[in-house]
């Protein structure tokens, strides 16, 4: 089975490359059947990199540890689950999901765009090329089929850390958005080969991958901060571990691209915008793995030093090297069809969101590589650690709640002062109660005052939007119900647009109540024993030892009260497992809208006595429930309009 797969990998590469080849040359000489050929050399490499998957997958399933990865990532003692994930769980065979999931979008694009399209040969090409990239990069560094150096009868079984539901969904969601990244810049790309990149119908169909590309990494980033938040037994969900940052910041440039793309569709400006952020944020994205696979960085997510890293480096020069030049060759093409009129005006508002992601994101990416900056100028590395970090995002947030709030109530070309300010009494008032509410009963003038206060703010003028459209439709007879459902059904892109900024409006609560108001003690209790913390007594009730062929698992059981009643019991362990010779925490956690009651295991005596940590993170669980809530808002904005047509018939 695994000269199969290795086989499938071969033929991969020399499917991507005929492709490419064929498909240049097809178009050179405008032959159909070379065109053809090569759409079909493009299946056939999805086709020979799925067989290689399932070869993988099938030695995983049947712990066949003659070969290094299976030993690597499985053992036979994991459930079965584990073994499934194992597929993207180590290097090797997270590079092959990458090239599987870039095989199977470029299937779906070629299938999606017919061969009349003119910059559709190129746009393949491009694809074609990155699939011989990656399956060279698979034979030549990275062979998930390569034989053990010794035999085994057990598998090592990989980190504990991994074995969590985050990891069956967590890694494959950002791959896939990293290699969904490459459909829109090849298509870009072709585009400016070709000069069609004014066609506004090209350019819907670009923002549709980018969307995707936006949606898949955001909802990969969001997982990574749940897993980590449930997993690590820290209390927190991010911290600005250079890996996290790696899959930031591409999610950065690709949403200043997102709001670029739609000022080209409606006004035809910020084409030169849209062409640097797309190449960008591909790039990023090989960057992001190059950063996680090259041993540049020092990281709890990162694989260590390999000569994987080297031939990435490689291909992220070149292809940068590829995208200044056509870029730079296309200048004339990507001159705006008109210009900002006024510095107050929707047009502008977008221009403000594009600069504030593009610092955004130039800011993390420095202090991500500041250690390899300052070892290369000064010759000792320098950290940002995360309080560098706190201090931006702090400076930063009021920034992007003010355009958040702001940006929707601007006028095209132009905006009179007493039409904003008439439309902004509203959100100001709303702002000025929250602000005073928080001062109240919060803990007087902190900064979380002006960070409910701007939410409150945006929220107001977001949900304002949402009624005068609302009423509109009401005032021509439809009733309450009907008239919200017709008016996102047809504005699906601008009201899908605010249900995300609405998301992210969550996400600021969730983020503002954990980061500032949270609260945490560390105590040391025998059986029987309690302590209270906020409005919470937690007793000690008793603790376990289970020993198994993978782990010895400590428990303790903690029965929680509040206003003198018993409401529920949870049970933190602290577990040690031999394959690591390393204890990890499993944490115990209730949450509720209001707080999570969060308790780590630190460590359980001979005689009973345990040390825990309890810690009380206030509005955390709005963290989560934002990113639904972005999730459906993208949904919406990109869900297809034929599809609603039954629901409003007759309107």
């Amino acid at each position: 089975m695994a000269e199969i797969g290795y086989t499938a990998i071969f033929f991969t590469w020399v499917a991507g490359v005929y492709a490419a080849v064929v498909l240049l040359w097809g178009k050179a000489r405008d032959n159909q059947r070379m065109l053809e050929s090569g759409r079909r050399a493009v299946q056939a490499a999805a086709f020979l990199v799925t067989v290689s998957v399932l070869a993988l997958l099938y030695l995983l399933l049947t712990h066949d540890f003659r070969y290094q990865y299976v030993y690597d990532t499985t053992s036979t003692f994991q459930p079965l689950v584990y073994h499934i994930s194992a597929l993207w769980q180590g290097q090797e065979g997270s590079i092959l999901f990458w090239l599987w999931c870039l095989s199977l979008l470029t299937v779906l694009l070629a299938w999606r765009r017919s061969a009349a399209h003119q910059e559709m040969p190129y746009a393949l090409a491009i694809l074609g090329a990155l699939q011989a990239f990656f399956a060279l990069l698979l034979m030549m560094a990275a062979n998930p089929f390569a034989l053990a150096n010794q035999i085994y009868t057990e598998g090592f079984g990989g980190n504990p850390l991994l074995e969590n539901p985050g990891m069956i969904y967590h890694p494959p969601t950002v791959l896939a958005g990293y290699a969904a990244t490459a459909l829109p810049y090849a298509l870009f790309m072709a585009a400016l080969i070709t000069g069609k990149v004014k066609d506004k119908s090209w350019l819907r169909g670009l923002r549709s991958w980018v969307i995707l590309a936006w949606l898949l990494l955001t909802v990969g980033i969001v997982l990574g901060a749940q897993w980590a938040y449930v997993e690590l037994g820290w209390g927190g969900y991010w911290g600005w571990d250079p890996v996290e940052n790696a899959s930031l910041i591409p999610w950065l440039v690709n949403t200043a691209l997102l709001h670029s793309l739609m000022m080209q569709e409606r006004r035809g400006i910020f084409k030169m915008w849209n062409a640097i952020l797309v190449a960008a944020t591909f790039l990023l994205c090989i960057f992001a793995t190059w950063l996680t696979r090259g041993g540049a960085i020092n990281s709890v997510h990162a694989f260590g030093t390999s000569a994987i890293g080297d031939i990435f480096l490689l291909g992220l020069i070149v292809l940068a090297i590829f995208s200044v030049l056509v870029i730079s060759n296309s200048r004339q093409l990507l001159k705006g069809d008109a210009e900002i009129d006024g510095l107050v005006s929707r047009e502008a508002s977008f221009l403000y969101a594009i600069l504030f992601f593009s610092i955004a994101a130039f800011l993390v990416f420095l202090g991500t590589m500041f250690p390899a900056i300052s070892q290369t100028i000064w010759g000792r590395q320098i950290t940002w650690g995360a309080d560098s970090y706190d201090r931006i995002t702090r400076f930063l947030a009021p920034v992007l709640l003010v355009l958040l709030g702001v940006c929707p109530v601007l006028s095209w070309r132009r905006t009179r002062a007493r039409e904003l300010a008439r439309s902004l009494v509203f959100p100001l008032a709303a702002a000025l109660i929250t602000a005073l509410l928080v001062t109240l009963f919060g803990t007087g003038l902190t900064y979380g005052v002006l960070a409910f206060a701007l939410v409150s703010f945006a929220g107001a003028t977001i949900l304002n939007e949402f009624y005068r459209g609302w009423r509109l439709r009401m005032g021509k007879g439809e009733n309450a119900l009907i008239a919200l459902w017709r008016l996102i059904l047809r504005n699906r892109q601008r009201y899908g647009g605010y249900v995300v900024h609405l998301g992210v409006l969550l996400m600021v609560v969730g983020i503002t109540g954990q980061a500032l108001y949270h609260s945490s003690q560390q105590v040391a209790l025998d059986p029987g024993e309690s302590v209270t913390v906020g409005p919470y007594t937690l007793q000690y009730v008793d603790s376990g030892t289970e020993e198994s062929v993978a782990k010895r698992r400590f428990h303790a059981s903690l029965q929680v009260y509040k206003n003198g009643q018993p409401v529920f019991v949870l049970q933190p362990e602290r577990n040690f497992h031999w394959n690591v010779q390393q204890w990890v925490s499993e944490v115990a956690l209730h949450a509720t809208p209001a707080e999570d009651l969060y308790v780590i295991l630190y460590t359980i005596e001979d005689n009973g006595l345990a040390t825990f940590e309890v810690l009380i993170n206030p509005l955390m669980s709005w963290l989560w429930i934002g990113g639904i809530v972005l999730v459906v808002g993208t949904l919406l904005a990109v869900w297809p309009a034929q599809l609603e047509r039954p629901s409003v018939r007759g309107a």
